[in-house]
């Protein structure tokens, strides 16, 4: 990979570290101190809202940490669909 590429994995992946850490901050707020979120009408749909947050960065995070394990792209798409 590029040193251009490298830096741009690098920022996507910090976006989605930012992201995870957005959604658990949040999710921690519903379930320690519910009484700070009365305005809500579905705290629910939010909790699932985030938990489904949490689990598409945990995912994207992982993917980006396989890419940067096999060194390209290709490498990394081609042993996953071939399986």
């Amino acid at each position: 990979m590029s040193l251009l590429g490298t830096k741009l994995i690098n920022s996507v992946e910090l976006s989605y570290i930012g992201r995870m850490a957005e959604a658990k901050a949040n999710l921690a707020v519903y379930l320690e101190s519910p009484v700070g979120v009365g305005d809500h009408s579905s705290i629910t749909d939010e909790i699932k809202n985030l938990l489904l947050e949490i689990a598409e960065a945990k995912d994207v995070i992982q993917t980006i940490g396989e890419i940067k394990a096999n060194g390209k792209v290709d490498k990394y798409f081609k042993s996953t669909t071939e399986s």
